[in-house]
C-alpha cells in the first residue's frame, strides 16, 4: 500500500522557493558561453554542437564545439546536430543554405546515398523564467522552421541550424560523408563556408514501434481553430497522429467505434468489427501502440439513466471479448477521467468495479493529480498507474506491475519548481529531455502519458509561457506562421525524440546482454550503461553534461552491433 503522503507536494514547493534561485550551472563544463560583445566585422563564425545544447540568440559559444558535423545512428532511427552560426558585426546578415546528399563509402558500382534534412531555429521570448531554470529572460531557440534555406541573422546575434538525418530499417549499414555550404552576404560581400559531415550508420535495427507506450494529446478543436480558422479541417485533425509518429510518440486516434454496434430485431446487439479492426491495423502498421476505448460519456461516476448505462454494459462485454481474441487487451484503455480529487475516489472505485464486471481485460488509466489517495481506494482497480514523475513510489508501483498492472509516468507543470527530467521547459537543459527516457528505463517504466501537445493558452510565438508558471508546458509544437501550414516541431520534441529512442537501444542493449556471450569487458561496460547511472544521477538529478549522451548512445550500438 502507497503510503500517503499529503505533506510531500506544499513541502516541496517550499524547499525549492528556499534553494532554486542561483544554483543552477548554465551550460556543461565543455561550453563556454558568453552574450557578444565583438567588435569584429563582417566575419560569420560557427561550431557546431550537440542538439541538446540550448544557446539564446544574444549569447555565442567563446570555445567547445567542433567544426564538423558528426552523427552515429542505427537503422531506423533519427539523429540531429546543430550548426550555430553567429554574426559579431553590426549588420545584418543573410545566410544561404545548401547541402549534399550522404555518399556511403561502400564496395560497389551503385553507392548508397542519405539525404539529410535543414531546419531553421525560430526563437521565442522568455519573459518570465520557470522557477527551476536558467534564471535568464531572452529570446530561447525553440520552433524549427523545416526545409528553410535562407534566411537572416540580427546583429550581433546568433542562430541555429538543425541537421537532421533520418535512416530506416533497409538504410545500408557504413561511413557516409557529404558537405554543408553557408554561404554569409554583408551588404555587397559574400563569404562562404564549407562544413564536413559524417555518419555512421551501424548494422542495428531500431523497431519501427516503440518499446514504451505513449499517449500524447493534441487538441485541435480548441487551438487549432484559433490560429487557422478556416484554413483548419477534420482531414488535417486526421493526419496529426501521423506528425506525433515522426518524434516516434503515438497521440489518440479516432477509432469508428460506434459503428462497430448494430441493434438487432429483437432489441440485443451484434458486433460488426471489421472496419475497426482495419483502422487499428493500419495504426498498428504505422507504430501507434496504444489505443482510447470511448466506450461511454467521459466522466467520474457509473451513468445514472438505466437505458445508457446498459447499453454500456453489453459493448464493454462485446469489445472486451473481442480483444481477447484479437490478443489486443495491452494496447487498448479507458481513459473516463483525469486527475480526479480526493473526494471524488469512492465514485470512481464504483465506476472501475462497474467497468470491470463487464469489461475484465479492460485497462482504465489512472492520472494521479494533486491527490495521494488514489492507491488507498484503487489499489485493485487500476489496471495503468500513471503518477507525476515525483510522485513515483519505488515499493507501490513495482508491486502493481507484479500484479500484471502498467505503470506510466506523466510529466507537466507539477515539477515547475522541481529537477526531474521533463519534456517541456524551454528555458533549462536540452539534456532534461533525453534524460526523460533514461528516468523511465531505469524505473522500469511502461508508458509516458503527456498532456498537451498543441495547447497554445496564449500565442506561443509572441510568449513562451503557454500555461500558467511555465515556459512551454502542453505547447510542443507551433502554429505555422502563415497560418495555413502544418504544425511546426519544437526542438524539445527532437530531443524527447532522442531520449525514446535511447529507451528502446537500452531494452534492445537489456536482451542483448541476456542472449548473447559478449567479452568480459563489453558486457562490464553494457552492465554500466544499463545502471543509466551516468545519466541519472538520483531521482530528481541527471547529467546536464550534453555529450555525455552522445558518448553513450555511441558505445550502445557498438556494443549492439557485436556478433561473434
Amino acid at each position: 500500500m502507497l503510503k500517503t503522503k499529503n505533506y510531500i507536494f506544499p513541502l516541496t514547493i517550499i524547499l525549492a522557493a528556499i534553494f532554486s534561485t542561483g544554483c543552477v550551472s548554465r551550460y556543461s563544463w565543455q561550453y563556454k558561453v558568453l552574450e557578444n560583445d565583438s567588435s569584429e566585422e563582417n566575419k560569420i563564425l560557427f561550431t557546431t554542437l550537440p542538439g541538446t545544447v540550448k544557446v539564446t540568440e544574444d549569447e555565442f559559444i567563446e570555445k567547445g564545439g567542433d567544426k564538423t558535423v558528426t552523427i552515429f545512428s542505427a537503422k531506423g532511427e533519427t539523429e540531429s546536430e546543430q550548426i550555430l552560426l553567429m554574426n559579431p558585426s553590426k549588420n545584418e546578415v543573410t545566410v544561404t543554405i545548401s547541402f549534399t546528399d550522404l555518399t556511403g563509402d561502400i564496395t560497389g558500382n551503385e553507392k548508397p546515398y542519405l539525404s539529410p534534412r535543414i531546419y531553421e531555429t525560430a526563437y521565442v521570448p522568455v519573459n518570465k523564467p520557470t522557477w527551476v531554470s536558467f534564471h535568464k529572460k531572452g529570446n530561447y531557440p525553440d520552433p524549427l522552421i523545416p526545409d528553410s534555406y535562407q534566411f537572416t541573422i540580427n546583429p550581433e546575434c546568433s542562430k541555429a541550424v538543425y541537421y537532421t538525418l533520418t535512416t530506416n530499417e533497409n538504410t545500408t549499414p557504413g561511413i557516409y560523408t557529404g558537405e554543408v555550404n553557408i554561404q554569409a552576404t554583408y551588404g555587397e560581400k559574400t563569404e562562404t563556408i564549407n562544413i564536413p559531415v559524417k555518419a555512421k550508420v551501424f548494422d542495428v535495427i531500431l523497431p519501427a514501434t516503440s518499446f514504451l507506450k505513449t499517449l500524447f494529446i493534441f487538441r485541435p478543436e480548441t487551438y487549432a481553430g484559433k490560429y487557422y480558422g478556416e484554413n483548419w479541417t477534420k482531414e488535417r485533425t486526421e493526419k496529426l497522429p501521423l506528425e506525433a509518429l515522426e518524434f516516434r510518440i503515438t497521440s489518440q486516434v479516432d477509432l469508428p467505434l460506434e459503428e462497430v454496434f448494430i441493434q438487432n430485431s429483437d432489441g440485443g446487439y451484434e458486433a460488426n468489427w471489421k472496419e475497426f479492426d482495419r483502422e487499428v491495423e493500419y495504426w498498428m502498421g504505422k507504430g501507434i501502440n496504444t489505443f482510447c476505448l470511448s466506450l461511454f460519456d467521459y466522466g467520474r461516476k457509473i451513468p445514472e439513466d438505466p437505458e445508457k448505462r446498459k447499453y454500456y454494459e453489453i459493448t464493454m462485454e462485446l469489445t472486451d471479448r473481442h480483444l481477447v481474441e484479437k490478443n489486443w487487451t495491452e494496447s487498448f484503455y479507458i481513459y473516463s477521467f483525469d486527475e480526479p480529487l480526493s473526494k471524488d475516489l469512492p465514485g470512481i472505485r464504483d465506476l472501475c468495479r462497474w467497468i470491470h464486471k463487464y469489461g475484465p481485460n479492460l485497462n482504465i488509466i489512472f492520472t494521479m493529480g494533486f491527490t495521494s489517495q488514489g492507491p488507498q481506494w484503487l489499489e485493485d482497480d487500476i489496471d495503468i498507474w500513471v503518477p507525476h514523475i515525483h510522485q513515483y513510489d519505488e515499493d507501490f508501483y513495482p508491486e502493481q506491475q507484479a500484479k500484471g498492472n502498467q505503470v506510466w509516468i506523466y510529466t507537466c507543470m507539477q515539477t515547475f519548481m522541481m529537477r526531474y527530467p521533463d519534456n517541456w521547459k524551454i528555458d533549462w537543459h536540452g539534456t532534461s529531455h533525453r534524460a526523460l527516457g533514461w528516468w523511465l528505463f531505469k524505473y522500469k517504466i511502461d508508458g509516458y502519458l503527456y498532456w498537451g501537445l498543441d495547447t497554445w493558452k496564449v500565442n506561443p510565438w509572441l510568449d513562451a509561457r503557454t500555461f500558467p508558471m511555465t515556459n512551454g508546458d502542453g505547447s510542443m509544437f507551433y502554429p505555422a506562421l502563415d497560418g495555413k501550414g502544418p504544425y511546426y516541431p519544437s526542438i524539445r520534441l527532437f530531443i524527447m525524440e532522442d531520449g525514446i529512442e535511447d529507451y528502446d537501444l537500452l531494452k534492445l542493449l537489456e536482451t542483448k546482454v541476456e542472449t548473447t556471450a559478449l567479452p568480459i569487458d563489453m558486457e562490464e561496460k553494457a552492465l554500466d550503461i544499463l545502471s543509466c547511472k551516468a545519466v541519472i544521477k538520483s531521482r530528481d538529478r541527471f547529467s546536464t553534461d550534453d555529450e555525455i549522451y552522445r558518448g553513450i548512445h555511441r558505445e550502445i550500438l557498438e556494443i549492439l552491433e557485436y556478433d561473434r
